[in-house]
Protein backbone atom coordinates (compact mmCIF):
# COMPACT_ATOMS: atom_id res chain seq x y z
CA UNK A 1 0.00 0.00 0.00
CA UNK A 2 1.59 3.71 -0.88
CA UNK A 3 0.08 6.95 -0.42
CA UNK A 4 0.19 9.59 -2.44
CA UNK A 5 -0.97 13.16 -3.28
CA UNK A 6 -4.16 12.56 -0.82
CA UNK A 7 -4.75 8.93 -2.81
CA UNK A 8 -4.77 5.50 -1.36
CA UNK A 9 -3.47 3.00 -4.35
CA UNK A 10 -4.15 -0.62 -3.60
CA UNK A 11 -2.51 -3.30 -6.08
CA UNK A 12 -3.76 -6.86 -6.53
CA UNK A 13 -1.34 -8.90 -8.76
CA UNK A 14 -2.36 -12.47 -10.04
CA UNK A 15 -0.13 -14.33 -11.63
CA UNK A 16 -1.14 -16.54 -14.27
CA UNK A 17 0.14 -19.69 -12.60
CA UNK A 18 -2.57 -18.77 -9.92
CA UNK A 19 -5.19 -18.30 -12.86
CA UNK A 20 -3.71 -21.66 -14.11
CA UNK A 21 -4.26 -23.50 -10.49
CA UNK A 22 -7.54 -21.96 -10.54
CA UNK A 23 -9.18 -23.19 -13.63
CA UNK A 24 -7.34 -27.26 -12.74
CA UNK A 25 -9.14 -27.19 -9.35
CA UNK A 26 -12.25 -25.93 -10.59
CA UNK A 27 -11.87 -28.96 -13.48
CA UNK A 28 -11.51 -31.36 -10.67
CA UNK A 29 -14.38 -30.00 -8.79
CA UNK A 30 -16.42 -30.83 -11.62
CA UNK A 31 -15.36 -33.64 -12.23
CA UNK A 32 -16.29 -34.52 -8.79
CA UNK A 33 -19.48 -33.39 -8.19
CA UNK A 34 -21.83 -35.93 -10.12
CA UNK A 35 -25.23 -33.52 -10.04
CA UNK A 36 -23.82 -31.87 -13.06
CA UNK A 37 -23.40 -32.89 -16.28
CA UNK A 38 -19.59 -31.45 -18.05
CA UNK A 39 -22.02 -29.18 -20.13
CA UNK A 40 -23.96 -27.98 -17.56
CA UNK A 41 -20.58 -27.10 -15.28
CA UNK A 42 -18.57 -25.35 -17.38
CA UNK A 43 -20.70 -22.59 -17.23
CA UNK A 44 -20.47 -22.28 -13.68
CA UNK A 45 -16.58 -22.52 -13.96
CA UNK A 46 -16.38 -19.48 -16.32
CA UNK A 47 -18.74 -17.76 -14.66
CA UNK A 48 -16.80 -17.73 -10.93
CA UNK A 49 -13.38 -17.04 -12.94
CA UNK A 50 -14.93 -14.02 -14.76
CA UNK A 51 -16.46 -13.09 -11.63
CA UNK A 52 -12.93 -13.14 -9.74
CA UNK A 53 -11.26 -11.13 -12.24
CA UNK A 54 -14.48 -8.47 -12.36
CA UNK A 55 -13.36 -8.08 -8.61
CA UNK A 56 -9.68 -7.63 -9.36
CA UNK A 57 -10.20 -5.43 -12.02
CA UNK A 58 -12.68 -3.57 -9.85
CA UNK A 59 -10.49 -3.34 -6.77
CA UNK A 60 -7.31 -1.86 -9.18
CA UNK A 61 -9.66 0.62 -10.78
CA UNK A 62 -10.63 2.54 -7.34
CA UNK A 63 -7.52 4.01 -6.73
CA UNK A 64 -9.03 7.20 -5.08
CA UNK A 65 -10.39 7.85 -1.86
CA UNK A 66 -11.65 11.37 -1.83
CA UNK A 67 -12.30 11.50 2.50
CA UNK A 68 -9.64 11.30 5.47
CA UNK A 69 -8.47 8.16 6.23
CA UNK A 70 -8.52 7.57 9.89
CA UNK A 71 -7.55 4.57 11.90
CA UNK A 72 -7.17 3.42 15.69
CA UNK A 73 -4.41 0.99 14.77
CA UNK A 74 -1.22 1.09 13.33
CA UNK A 75 0.11 1.66 9.78
CA UNK A 76 2.90 -0.18 8.31
CA UNK A 77 4.71 0.39 5.40
CA UNK A 78 7.36 -1.78 4.39
CA UNK A 79 8.57 0.69 1.40
CA UNK A 80 8.58 4.19 1.27
CA UNK A 81 6.07 6.54 2.86
CA UNK A 82 6.12 9.43 0.33
CA UNK A 83 3.65 12.71 1.76
CA UNK A 84 3.39 15.27 -0.66
CA UNK A 85 1.14 17.90 1.57
CA UNK A 86 1.63 18.85 4.99
CA UNK A 87 2.46 16.38 7.42
CA UNK A 88 0.85 16.98 11.31
CA UNK A 89 2.02 14.88 13.99
CA UNK A 90 0.08 15.30 17.23
CA UNK A 91 1.66 12.45 19.96
CA UNK A 92 5.82 12.09 20.61
CA UNK A 93 7.90 11.35 17.25
CA UNK A 94 10.68 8.39 17.73
CA UNK A 95 13.35 7.88 15.04
CA UNK A 96 14.44 4.53 15.32
CA UNK A 97 15.00 5.62 19.23
CA UNK A 98 18.14 7.75 18.29
CA UNK A 99 15.81 10.66 18.13
CA UNK A 100 13.07 12.06 19.90
CA UNK A 101 10.28 15.24 19.74
CA UNK A 102 8.12 15.48 22.93
CA UNK A 103 4.89 16.94 21.49
CA UNK A 104 4.12 18.29 25.16
CA UNK A 105 7.60 21.03 25.09
CA UNK A 106 8.60 20.52 21.72
CA UNK A 107 12.12 19.56 22.98
CA UNK A 108 14.06 17.98 20.28
CA UNK A 109 16.61 15.12 21.49
CA UNK A 110 19.04 13.53 19.29
CA UNK A 111 22.19 10.48 20.25
CA UNK A 112 23.83 11.29 16.94
CA UNK A 113 24.98 14.09 14.62
CA UNK A 114 22.67 17.16 13.33
CA UNK A 115 23.75 17.80 9.43
CA UNK A 116 22.37 21.07 8.56
CA UNK A 117 23.58 22.27 4.97
CA UNK A 118 21.51 25.52 4.78
CA UNK A 119 21.33 28.18 7.12
CA UNK A 120 20.08 27.67 11.13
CA UNK A 121 17.87 30.01 12.92
CA UNK A 122 17.38 30.05 16.51
CA UNK A 123 14.88 33.02 17.99
CA UNK A 124 15.26 31.94 21.45
CA UNK A 125 18.47 30.71 23.94
CA UNK A 126 21.18 27.65 22.12
CA UNK A 127 22.44 25.82 25.19
CA UNK A 128 24.79 23.66 24.66
CA UNK A 129 26.87 21.55 27.47
CA UNK A 130 29.72 19.80 25.11
CA UNK A 131 32.52 20.96 22.85
CA UNK A 132 31.39 23.56 20.18
CA UNK A 133 33.55 23.17 17.18
CA UNK A 134 32.74 25.96 14.73
CA UNK A 135 35.07 25.97 11.26
CA UNK A 136 33.81 28.80 9.59
CA UNK A 137 33.97 32.73 10.41
CA UNK A 138 31.80 33.62 13.52
CA UNK A 139 29.39 37.22 12.97
CA UNK A 140 28.34 38.64 16.41
CA UNK A 141 25.71 40.55 15.55
CA UNK A 142 27.85 42.44 12.66
CA UNK A 143 30.22 43.84 15.87
CA UNK A 144 32.25 40.85 16.68
CA UNK A 145 33.92 38.86 14.41
CA UNK A 146 36.58 35.80 14.65
CA UNK A 147 38.26 34.84 11.35
CA UNK A 148 39.10 30.65 11.03
CA UNK A 149 41.85 31.11 8.48
CA UNK A 150 44.00 33.02 11.39
CA UNK A 151 42.30 33.09 14.59
CA UNK A 152 41.64 36.74 15.01
CA UNK A 153 38.74 37.96 16.99
CA UNK A 154 37.37 41.35 16.10
CA UNK A 155 35.17 43.46 18.45
CA UNK A 156 33.72 46.85 18.13
CA UNK A 157 32.85 46.94 21.14
CA UNK A 158 33.85 46.41 25.37
CA UNK A 159 35.63 43.08 26.45
CA UNK A 160 34.99 42.47 29.63
CA UNK A 161 37.35 39.92 31.36
CA UNK A 162 36.06 38.90 34.80
CA UNK A 163 38.41 36.21 35.33
CA UNK A 164 42.22 36.01 34.61
CA UNK A 165 43.36 36.45 31.09
CA UNK A 166 46.47 35.19 29.85
CA UNK A 167 48.90 36.35 26.88
CA UNK A 168 51.64 34.09 25.50
CA UNK A 169 51.68 36.48 22.07
CA UNK A 170 52.34 40.37 21.78
CA UNK A 171 49.20 42.46 23.39
CA UNK A 172 48.50 45.48 21.22
CA UNK A 173 46.48 48.26 22.19
CA UNK A 174 46.04 50.28 18.97
CA UNK A 175 43.71 53.02 21.82
CA UNK A 176 43.01 53.55 25.39
CA UNK A 177 44.18 50.31 27.64
CA UNK A 178 42.99 50.99 31.02
CA UNK A 179 43.12 49.18 34.14
CA UNK A 180 42.45 49.09 37.83
CA UNK A 181 45.20 46.72 38.74
CA UNK A 182 48.41 46.15 36.95
CA UNK A 183 51.40 43.73 38.19
CA UNK A 184 54.57 43.82 36.02
CA UNK A 185 56.86 40.89 36.21
CA UNK A 186 56.20 37.22 38.78
CA UNK A 187 56.49 39.21 42.26
CA UNK A 188 53.29 39.19 44.34
CA UNK A 189 54.82 42.17 46.14
CA UNK A 190 52.47 44.93 44.82
CA UNK A 191 50.64 46.18 42.07
CA UNK A 192 49.60 49.63 40.30
CA UNK A 193 46.34 51.16 40.13
CA UNK A 194 46.85 54.45 39.21
CA UNK A 195 49.42 56.65 37.32
CA UNK A 196 49.39 60.50 36.66
CA UNK A 197 52.30 62.00 35.08
CA UNK A 198 52.49 66.21 33.81
CA UNK A 199 53.47 69.43 35.25
CA UNK A 200 52.70 71.25 38.27
CA UNK A 201 53.20 74.99 38.72
CA UNK A 202 54.46 77.01 41.66
CA UNK A 203 54.55 80.36 42.67
CA UNK A 204 57.83 82.30 43.46
CA UNK A 205 59.43 81.53 46.18
CA UNK A 206 62.25 83.02 48.40
CA UNK A 207 64.96 80.26 49.34
CA UNK A 208 67.30 81.75 52.08
CA UNK A 209 71.01 80.49 51.20
CA UNK A 210 72.04 76.88 53.07
CA UNK A 211 68.15 76.41 54.17
CA UNK A 212 65.18 75.17 52.43
CA UNK A 213 61.49 76.49 51.58
CA UNK A 214 58.44 75.15 51.09
CA UNK A 215 55.87 76.14 48.25
CA UNK A 216 52.59 73.98 46.91
CA UNK A 217 52.90 72.91 42.97
CA UNK A 218 49.63 72.88 41.83
CA UNK A 219 47.45 71.77 38.88
CA UNK A 220 48.86 68.07 39.21
CA UNK A 221 45.41 66.97 38.05
CA UNK A 222 43.96 63.76 39.72
CA UNK A 223 46.61 63.29 42.27
CA UNK A 224 45.29 62.87 45.55
CA UNK A 225 47.23 61.93 49.15
CA UNK A 226 46.61 57.93 48.37
CA UNK A 227 49.81 59.03 45.48
CA UNK A 228 53.20 58.48 45.84
CA UNK A 229 54.90 61.25 43.82
CA UNK A 230 58.22 61.99 41.95
CA UNK A 231 59.33 65.58 40.97
CA UNK A 232 62.08 66.97 38.68
CA UNK A 233 63.13 70.01 37.89
CA UNK A 234 63.21 71.69 34.43
CA UNK A 235 65.85 74.29 33.15
CA UNK A 236 63.63 77.07 34.77
CA UNK A 237 64.79 76.08 38.11
CA UNK A 238 67.51 78.59 38.76
CA UNK A 239 71.10 77.30 39.65
CA UNK A 240 72.04 76.39 43.48
CA UNK A 241 68.30 75.39 44.16
CA UNK A 242 67.64 71.90 44.65
CA UNK A 243 64.16 69.75 44.93
CA UNK A 244 64.77 67.75 48.13
CA UNK A 245 61.99 66.39 48.68
CA UNK A 246 58.40 66.31 47.24
CA UNK A 247 54.66 64.78 48.64
CA UNK A 248 50.93 64.67 47.99
CA UNK A 249 48.70 66.58 49.91
CA UNK A 250 44.96 66.17 51.38
CA UNK A 251 44.24 68.85 48.75
CA UNK A 252 43.28 67.29 45.12
CA UNK A 253 45.79 68.13 42.62
CA UNK A 254 48.30 70.08 44.87
CA UNK A 255 52.07 68.31 45.13
CA UNK A 256 54.46 69.78 48.73
CA UNK A 257 57.87 70.72 47.00
CA UNK A 258 60.52 71.20 49.33
CA UNK A 259 63.13 73.41 47.77
CA UNK A 260 67.18 73.59 49.23
CA UNK A 261 69.48 76.26 48.27
CA UNK A 262 72.64 75.18 48.23
CA UNK A 263 74.71 78.34 47.59
CA UNK A 264 76.90 79.72 50.39
CA UNK A 265 76.45 82.51 52.43
CA UNK A 266 79.21 84.43 50.80
CA UNK A 267 77.05 84.11 47.68
CA UNK A 268 73.63 85.84 47.30
CA UNK A 269 72.06 85.14 50.57
CA UNK A 270 68.69 84.63 49.14
CA UNK A 271 67.80 82.60 45.68
CA UNK A 272 63.81 83.21 44.17
CA UNK A 273 62.37 80.15 42.43
CA UNK A 274 59.76 82.20 40.09
CA UNK A 275 57.08 81.05 38.40
CA UNK A 276 58.11 77.74 37.09
CA UNK A 277 56.72 74.30 36.45
CA UNK A 278 58.16 71.03 37.35
CA UNK A 279 57.96 67.50 36.08
CA UNK A 280 55.81 64.77 38.48
CA UNK A 281 54.63 61.48 37.94
CA UNK A 282 52.29 59.71 41.00
CA UNK A 283 51.88 56.19 41.52
CA UNK A 284 49.14 54.39 43.26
Amino acid sequence: MTAKGGHVWFEVRIISLSLAALLIRSHKIMKGISMFSRSQAMPVVVAVVISLLFVVASVHAATTISTNVATGGNIDATGTLAVTGVTSLYGNLNINGYATTTAASGNFATAGNITVVGNTYATGTLAVTGVTSLYGNINVNGFATTTAASGNFATAGTLTVVGASTHTGTATFGGLASTTSLRVGSDNISAISGIIFGFCSISDTSVTSTSTSYADCTGATGVTSSYRVFVQATSSMPGGLVVAAASSTVTTGTINIRLYNALASSTPSTLNTGAISINFWAVR
